[in-house]
């Protein structure tokens, strides 16, 4: 839900964008939107865990602003091998990390070719669509108005799962439409 806070912070920072009072209005029902489609208006407690949170948020919408932005005449398929490059550079040295201060690093349990069938769907599939449709969005709207809409992603969600059997939730569903009057009210012209 924290996204479109670092977006705005990020455009606003580099001069891209001058807050205007139709944007932070869009912004505020995005991020309300975003905390009701998640499931977390009734959480009020935070944990040392929320400062790691905000800094993966700005570092996510920064790199994703940066290279789009540093980037300019390579495709979108270019960009993407830049960021997962260095989301896997990043893995490494926190897996590297991590065994040195004694963490387990392998799974308790043998992997199985079902496990690698899963982790293929999830990283090929999921995430490298998403991170293509993302940077094209960044690309085409700026990080700010990329990431109102990346508050939508608890009701898609919702969505697919209602199409494999689970229920309807009227909390995602009006989450998402706080996100939606806000994205509306953001790129209102006058």
């Amino acid at each position: 839900a924290a996204m479109p806070i670092a977006g705005t912070i990020i455009e606003v920072f580099y001069k891209e964008r001058v807050l205007e009072w139709r944007f932070f209005v869009g912004l505020v029902f995005t991020v309300c939107g975003g905390v009701i489609a998640a499931g977390q208006a009734q959480s009020t407690s935070f944990g040392s865990g929320i400062v790691l949170v905000v800094i993966a948020t700005l570092l996510f919408a920064w790199g994703s602003h940066a290279t789009v932005r540093s980037f300019p005449k390579l495709t979108t398929l270019g960009r993407m091998t830049i960021t997962f490059s260095g989301g896997f550079v990043a893995v490494v040295l926190a897996a590297i990390i991590s065994l040195i201060l004694g963490h387990d690093f392998f799974p308790a349990r043998s992997i199985t070719f079902y496990d690698l069938g899963m982790l293929s769907v999830y990283s090929i599939l999921a995430i490298m669509i998403s991170q293509y449709f993302w940077l094209l969005g960044v690309e085409r709207l700026g990080i700010a108005l990329a990431s109102f809409h990346i508050n939508t992603a608890p009701f898609y969600v919702m969505l697919i799962l209602l199409v494999l059997g689970s229920a309807w939730s009227w909390t995602q569903a009006i989450g998402a439409g706080f996100v939606a009057l806000g994205v509306f009210v953001s790129q209102m012209k006058r």
